[in-house]
C-alpha cells in the first residue's frame, strides 16, 4: 500500500538531520590537505545521502511526506532549479576536464556533485521544514557569526590579508557572510529587531574584510532589488517597509562611497 495508515517518524526525524548542515563552519579534517572543505563536503554528502534514505522511506509510509515532496517538486523555482542542474550534469561532461568539472577542485570542492548535493538538501528544506525548524537554522547560523568573524579578525591580526576563517577560502566567507545576514532579516520579521541589526552588522563587516569585490556587489545590487521589490509590494507590511527604506538608504551611501573610493587599495 503506497500510503500507510499510520504517520511515520521519518518526516520528524528528517529537519533534524538536515539541521545538521546549519553546523558546517566549524567542520574540519586536520590530516586533510584542504582541512576547512573536504570535511564540510564530506558531511554535505553524509546529510544528504541519509535524507535520501528518510525521503525515501518515508514517501511510502507517509502520505503527508509525499504530498508535500511533490508540491515543492512542482514549483516552478525548483523547475527552475531541476533544469539548471540538468544543464548543469549535461555541459559537465563535455567539459575540457570532466573529471574536474564533476568533483572540483580539493581546496574548493565546487564541481557538479556538490552543486546538485545542496539542490537536493534545499529541496528536502523547502518540503520539510516548519518554521521552528527555520528558527533553529538561523539561530546556529547567527550564533556562528561571532567565533567565525573573531577568526577572521585574528587572521588579519597575524598578517593575513583575505581572511578564511573556518570557512577555508576568503570568497566563501563572504558569500557565507552574505546567506548568513538573512539571519538577521528573519530576526527582525520575528520582532528582534536590534539583534538582527547587529547580525547584519556583523556580516557586513565580515563581508567587507574578505575584500571580495563580487560579492560585495551583488550583495548591495541584490539587497537594492529586495528593497524596492518591498517598496513596491508589500504595502500592508509596515515593518519590511521600514526595513526597506533603511537598507535602500544604507546601499545608496555605500553604491557611492563605493564609486567614489573604487580604485583605493581597500577594494
Amino acid at each position: 500500500m503506497r500510503f500507510g495508515v499510520y504517520k511515520s517518524s521519518m518526516k520528524y526525524t528528517l529537519p533534524w538531520v538536515l539541521l545538521l548542515t546549519a553546523c558546517v563552519p566549524l567542520v574540519f579534517i586536520t590530516q586533510s590537505l584542504s582541512p576547512a572543505i573536504i570535511g564540510k563536503n564530506i558531511l554535505f554528502q553524509a546529510v544528504a545521502v541519509i535524507a535520501t534514505f528518510i525521503v525515501a522511506c518515508g514517501v511510502y509510509t507517509d502520505a503527508d511526506m509525499y504530498v508535500r515532496l511533490q508540491r515543492t517538486v512542482r514549483h516552478p523555482l525548483m523547475i527552475a532549479l531541476g533544469v539548471l542542474t540538468l544543464v548543469y550534469g549535461i555541459t559537465t561532461f563535455f567539459s575540457y576536464d570532466p573529471i574536474l568539472s564533476l568533483f572540483g577542485e580539493a581546496n574548493r570542492g565546487e564541481g557538479f556533485v556538490m552543486f546538485f548535493v545542496l539542490g537536493l538538501l534545499a529541496l528536502y528544506m523547502a518540503a520539510f521544514f516548519e518554521k521552528q525548524h527555520w528558527l533553529i537554522f538561523f539561530s546556529i547560523g547567527g550564533a556562528l557569526i561571532v567565533p567565525v568573524t573573531i577568526r577572521a579578525i585574528a587572521e588579519i591580526n597575524h598578517g593575513i590579508e583575505r581572511p578564511y576563517s573556518y570557512i577555508g577560502n576568503p570568497i566563501f566567507l563572504a558569500a557565507w557572510y552574505l546567506l548568513s545576514s538573512f539571519t538577521g532579516v528573519f530576526l527582525i520579521a520575528q520582532g528582534r529587531k536590534l539583534l538582527g541589526w547587529i547580525v547584519i552588522g556583523l556580516c557586513s563587516i565580515g563581508i567587507l574584510l574578505t575584500m571580495s569585490r563580487g560579492v560585495i556587489i551583488g550583495g548591495v545590487l541584490g539587497g537594492v532589488a529586495a528593497a524596492i521589490f518591498a517598496i513596491l509590494f508589500l504595502k500592508k507590511h509596515d515593518i519590511a517597509r521600514k526595513v526597506a527604506y533603511g537598507a535602500l538608504g544604507c546601499l545608496t551611501a555605500f553604491i557611492i562611497l563605493f564609486i567614489s573610493t573604487r580604485s583605493q587599495s581597500i577594494w
